[in-house]
């Protein structure tokens, strides 16, 4: 661990803590990579969905937290660390949000243009296409931002929702693996791999 870098361990943490946490390294890191680790020795795998295991307010019992609502606090650019069983699952996870949030940016950046009541042959050709939108799929026009067509718009009032084409995740295992039980070996191997790879590779 470099220890010029900030950095805060959370041990046992519930949702409410993963998220201020989060959404605080988001904050003060501005536009600077955050990493976001999760050592999920002793506690579930992770759900068919990806989800990963924190504790309830009262510390009672695990409670699944999404990776979308996690995708959110942290933000991009953003570096995720999965040492668990079953990883794989929550990187497919990640993906699948990550390509809904994708969209989201385009549903949000992107609005067909309204019809002009402009007479010029132009403008009429344009709005004969503008016309043709819901019943021509094949039909593609130019977006213009919401904010451009109205901000007083609610969708203009909203902040974007982050892309995560700038994040990297590091899984310890694919989705159908379980992680390796060797005694002689540190429980958090994947872990130990990224930070003191040298004494591990000598110890294997």
């Amino acid at each position: 661990m470099c220890f010029q870098a900030r950095y805060k361990q959370s041990l046992d943490p519930t949702v409410d803590e993963v998220k201020k946490l989060c959404t605080s390294l988001r904050r003060n890191a501005k536009e600077e990579r955050v990493l976001f680790h999760y050592n999920g020795h002793g506690v579930p795998r992770p759900t068919v969905n990806g989800e990963i295991w924190v504790f309830n307010k009262n510390y009672t019992q695990y409670i699944p937290l999404s990776i979308y609502d996690l995708q959110t606090w942290m933000g991009s650019p953003s570096i995720f660390v999965y040492d668990c069983s079953n990883a794989g699952i929550i990187v497919k996870s990640f993906k699948q949000f990550a390509l809904q949030r994708e969209q989201e940016l385009e549903d949000y950046c992107g609005t067909p243009a309204p019809p002009d009541s402009d007479s010029s042959p132009q403008t009429q050709k344009r709005n004969d296409v503008l016309g043709k939108i819901g019943t021509d799929p094949s039909a593609r026009l130019p977006l213009t931002p919401v904010a451009a067509i109205n901000p007083s718009h609610p969708l203009a009032q909203m902040p974007l929702p982050p892309s995560m084409k700038n994040c990297i995740q590091l899984a310890a295992c694919e989705a159908s693996e379980l992680l390796p039980m060797n005694p002689d070996l540190p429980a958090d191997l994947f872990t130990s791999c990224l930070t003191t790879p040298i004494k591990i590779a000598l110890r294997w």
